[in-house]
């Protein structure tokens, strides 16, 4: 029914409708291409109507569709602004928001600074506190723990009891390797140029969709890769085997800043897709921090990824 439509699936549509594109859109919102689906086809749910038309290569508004746009979208702007000077009054944001990051914070994207910046000015009466989880599968034990709040989690996260929020970054991939490996004077590897070496492997506690997202298992060529006899669980840890030429590691750019080494070389992989990091939660414990703080996050990540005018 409409009157459990949500503000963001409004938000996704009025984007859609403008971009006409799901690729752009996604983009543009910092979420998922499947986020943005899921949100249209659920408000055709609840709308009761078909929004747009679809094939493999366009989309349209339909006659309704071009109706929810021209009619929901001056109420939507309305509302948005009302809302915005709302939040200015609450006092129900209050206390401390743990953030579980691990890495050097590599994973909580360049924008992390003016979403705490901004969230601080919005509820200052809630702290914000960044607690240290050490690894990948420290962040989601940490979750379930209840010892954070949110945590900001490498992507795909798809798992029944952890809801996904705002994307905070977007990253090229890196191969790294050894200083004397041949590979290290590259300016850049195609996956497939790994060949025989062994490819580190994620705690096997983490969800295997997500293990094989980040460390795939082939190559594009369908290549299965050697995998190390041991998984890392820390990037101090990574970057010793690397150096020793036990393994290489398969991370994202900024990885050299975040976690040097003098025997680690990082190398662009071009043939493999960005990985995605976003804050995720507990979707049975969702509170009027963390909600805030996610909505603080997309508005600002929003604002600073929109295209100049």
């Amino acid at each position: 029914m409409w009157t459990s439509i949500e503000l963001r699936e409004l938000r996704i549509f009025m984007v859609l409708a403008d971009e006409l594109h799901f690729g752009r859109t996604a983009e543009q919102l910092r979420l998922s291409q499947a986020r943005v689906s899921q949100a249209i086809q659920a408000l055709e749910r609840k709308l009761g109507g078909r929004l747009f038309e679809r094939s493999s290569r366009s989309v349209s508004l339909t006659r309704f569709g071009a109706d929810v746009r021209d009619d929901v979208g001056p109420a939507l702007l309305r509302l948005e602004k009302a809302l915005q000077l709302s939040v200015y009054h609450s006092v129900a944001v209050a206390g401390v928001l743990r953030l579980g990051i691990y890495n050097n914070g590599l994973n909580v994207g360049p924008h992390m600074t003016g979403i705490v910046h901004t969230f601080n000015d919005l509820y200052p009466d809630c702290h914000v506190m960044f607690v240290d989880t050490r690894s990948m599968s420290g962040s989601l034990d940490a979750l379930h723990n209840r010892d954070v709040d949110l945590i900001a989690a490498r992507l795909p996260l798809d798992l029944p009891d952890i809801a996904v929020g705002p994307i905070l970054s977007r990253d090229g991939r890196v191969l790294l390797v050894a200083s004397d490996d041949p590979l290290a004077s590259a300016t850049s590897i195609n996956y497939d140029d790994v060949g025989d070496r062994p490819v580190s492997q994620l705690h096997p506690s983490l969800p295997s969709v997500l293990r094989d997202s980040v460390i795939p298992p082939t190559t594009a060529s369908g290549t299965i890769l050697k995998r190390a006899d041991t998984p890392i669980t820390t990037a101090a840890e990574a970057n010793i085997r690397v150096a020793l030429g036990e393994l290489v590691h398969l991370t994202v750019h900024g990885w050299s800043e975040a976690h040097p080494h003098p025997g680690v070389v990082a190398v662009p992989v071009t043939d493999l897709p960005p990985s995605e990091t976003a804050l995720a939660w507990r979707a049975a414990a969702p509170s009027s921090n963390i909600e805030a703080f996610a909505s603080t996050a997309e508005d600002v990540i929003g604002r600073v990824s929109a295209p100049a005018s």
